[in-house]
């Protein structure tokens, strides 16, 4: 097994196996337009408070948080005052906050499943305050009511469900063709083949 760590100014690439992750840190961040948080999409781990606030007047207003998807760890976490947020699943990989979150006033976020591991599981230094948002959702009360968000398996997902399904039971099949699969999971068929 491959390990290593690698800094280059400011960015840690850690090896693992071949695979790589990069850390890249930011400090303390205010954006209040979409293309403010747009360009955070290299952080990884913010080293201050990331306060995520748009407000009514906003030409470019806050509608998700797509771009958060690589952050892992924030100081503060504050996502409040957005009118037009309707989707924050672009933290799906925040495992760590410092301080506190405070999620409130977002009248259209009415999803925050994404947010359940972190709540029930993951490492939280300070209070939660989730309040103000659609109440059609799970995104108030603390947090106290947030459930797993349901995940739907894809078409693509299927097949490669059954193909496994397919490996176990007759030990080996053979393919001819793995042009119709994408990605890693075409390159480790391509191999074995």
């Amino acid at each position: 097994m491959y390990l290593g760590i690698m800094k280059t100014s400011g960015l840690v690439v850690l090896f693992i196996l071949g695979f790589h992750i990069s850390l890249y840190p930011c400090g303390t961040h205010s954006v209040s337009t979409q293309a403010e948080l747009d360009l955070l999409s290299i952080c990884t781990i913010m080293t201050g408070d990331l306060i995520i606030e748009s407000g009514t007047a906003s030409i470019d207003p806050i509608t998700n948080l797509d771009n958060l998807e690589n952050l892992i760890s924030v100081r503060h976490l504050v996502i409040r005052n957005n009118p037009f947020l309707q989707d924050i699943s672009g933290l799906m990989s925040l495992d760590t906050v410092r301080g506190r979150i405070e999620i409130t006033n977002n009248p259209l976020l009415s999803e925050c499943c994404v947010l359940n591991d972190l709540l029930t599981g993951g490492n939280i230094g300070g209070g939660i305050i989730m309040t103000g948002n659609s109440s059609a959702g799970n995104c108030n009360n603390g947090g106290s009511n947030i459930t797993p968000c349901k995940i739907i398996p894809t078409l693509q997902t299927w097949g490669i469900i059954i193909l496994f399904l397919l490996l176990a039971i007759f030990g080996s099949l053979t393919i001819k063709s793995f042009s119709h699969l994408q990605g890693p999971v075409r390159d480790y068929m391509a191999k074995r083949g």
